[in-house]
């Protein structure tokens, strides 16, 4: 599964993203879809839409979507 830990994620990043939760946990709790929403965030935090945009559309889930691109329009 690709999660965030793929992506040279920063402990600040982490912070802001999954907060205090230990890795192992993370990762025992997390779908395939969280964490592709995950990596939009964090590309989103990054400044690289385009890399936003790839991520949160793999989810293929219409609700995530609309919802990730009202978030980040509309904080």
């Amino acid at each position: 599964m690709e999660t965030v830990f793929d992506h040279n994620i920063t402990s600040e990043e982490y912070f802001e993203l999954i907060g205090t939760t230990p890795r192992e946990t993370y990762l025992s709790l997390i779908s395939q879809t969280d964490a592709y929403v995950h990596l939009a965030y964090l590309y989103h935090m990054r400044g690289k839409m385009r890399k936003a945009r790839i991520y949160i559309e793999k989810t293929k889930n219409c609700n995530l979507i609309n919802s990730f691109w009202r978030t980040i329009k509309h904080p």
